[in-house]
C-alpha cells in the first residue's frame, strides 16, 4: 500500500495544533541526496524577483534529514484582498502568541516550517526587539556556529535562533536548532541539496503562494512538490509534481495518487482537473474558486507551528 503524505494534500489540521507529528502524502521512495551542501547567506537580505526563489531559499536553511517542509508567502496573503480572510484567521488566532517574544506577525513576509521540528520567520523583523523580549522572559542566551540560540526555562517551550539581519528559527529543542545551523552554515546538505526535490521544485510556478516539498522513502518515489498558485482575482490552482526513478515506478503509483489529488479536488470543487504522467513524472492540477476553498480549509493552517 502506498502512503500519501499529509503534508501535500491536506491543510485542515486545527490551526491551534503546536506539535504535530507529520503523517506520510504520495508514494513514499529512494531518497537521491545532492552533492555538496549549499551555504545558505544569513547577513544580508536577498531580493528575489519571484516567490519560488524565497521558497528555495528557505529550503536551503532546512535539513534534508527531515525530509519535507512547507513555504507561505504570508505577505501576499496580507495584502491581498481576496486572500486577507485567512491571514485575519491567523492574526486573531495567535498573533498574540508571537508578540510575546517580541514577533510582529504583521511584519513576517515568509515562513518555513516542518512540523515536529522547526519553523523559520523572515521579513521585516526587529532582532534586538526580540532579544529584549527573550532576555525579559528569562530565556537562556547560547552560542553555536556564531548563532545565537535562546533557550527558554521551560523546557517545553523550546529554542529561539538569531539569524541576521531579519529572521528567526523556532525550534522544539537545542538539538533541533543546531541542525539547523549548522545546515546554514554550510556544514551539511540541505533539504535543497536533494536532487528529487530539485527537479520537482524546478517545474513548478514562478509566483507560488505556498509551497510544499518531501522526499519519498518507497515504490521508487524521489520528491513530490505541491504548489497553490493565484490565477485570476476569485481563483486559485494547485499543482502537484511527483518524480520517481523510473517511467514504470510512476506509471505502477498513477492510479493512487491521481485518487489522493481527486479526492482534494473533491473537497475543494475544483474543476479542470486532470493527473497525467509525463515519462517518470506525474503531475496533477486542478482549480479552485477561492471562496470554496475558504469553506474547505485555511491555507494557513500549519502556519502556527508554535511551543508550549
Amino acid at each position: 500500500m502506498i502512503r500519501i503524505r499529509k503534508l501535500l494534500l491536506v491543510s485542515t489540521i486545527p490551526l491551534l495544533i503546536l506539535v504535530v507529528a507529520l503523517g506520510s502524502i504520495g508514494c513514499a521512495g529512494e531518497e537521491a541526496t545532492g552533492g555538496t551542501p549549499t551555504p545558505t547567506p544569513t547577513t544580508t537580505p536577498t531580493v528575489h524577483e519571484n516567490n519560488i526563489e524565497y521558497a528555495i531559499e528557505t529550503f536551503q536553511r532546512l535539513p534534508v534529514e527531515w525530509e519535507r517542509a512547507r513555504y507561505v508567502n504570508l505577505a501576499i496573503f496580507r495584502q491581498d484582498a481576496n486572500l486577507k480572510s485567512f491571514y485575519d484567521d491567523i492574526q486573531g488566532l495567535v498573533g498574540q502568541d508571537f508578540s510575546t517574544i517580541g514577533i510582529e506577525l504583521n511584519k513576517v513576509e515568509h515562513v518555513s516550517f516542518v512540523i515536529g521540528h522547526a519553523a523559520v520567520y523572515s521579513g521585516n523583523l526587529n532582532l534586538d526587539d526580540i532579544k529584549k523580549a527573550l532576555e525579559n522572559l528569562n530565556y537562556d542566551r547560547s552560542i553555536y556556529l556564531d548563532a545565537e540560540i535562546w533557550g527558554s526555562p521551560n523546557p517545553e517551550r523550546g529554542t529561539v535562533t538569531l539569524l541576521p539581519p531579519n529572521s528567526v528559527l523556532v525550534t522544539n529543542n537545542q538539538e533541533d536548532a543546531e541542525l539547523c545551523i549548522s545546515v546554514i552554515k554550510g556544514w551539511g546538505n540541505s533539504l535543497y541539496d536533494n536532487n528529487g526535490v530539485k527537479d520537482v521544485i524546478a517545474r513548478l510556478p514562478e509566483n507560488p503562494l505556498r509551497v510544499d516539498v518531501s522526499i519519498g522513502t518507497e515504490s521508487g518515489l524521489l520528491a513530490t512538490a505541491s504548489s497553490i498558485e493565484k490565477t485570476g482575482s476569485e481563483t486559485m490552482e494547485m499543482l502537484t509534481l511527483s518524480k520517481f526513478t523510473d517511467d514504470a515506478s510512476a506509471q505502477n503509483c498513477l492510479p493512487e495518487l491521481a485518487a489522493a489529488f481527486n479526492n482534494r479536488a473533491r473537497i475543494w470543487n475544483m474543476v479542470s482537473v486532470e493527473n497525467v504522467q509525463i515519462r517518470s513524472f506525474i503531475k496533477s492540477t486542478g482549480k479552485a474558486y477561492i471562496q470554496d476553498i475558504k469553506k474547505a480549509d485555511n491555507l494557513l493552517g500549519y502556519l502556527t507551528y508554535w511551543l508550549r
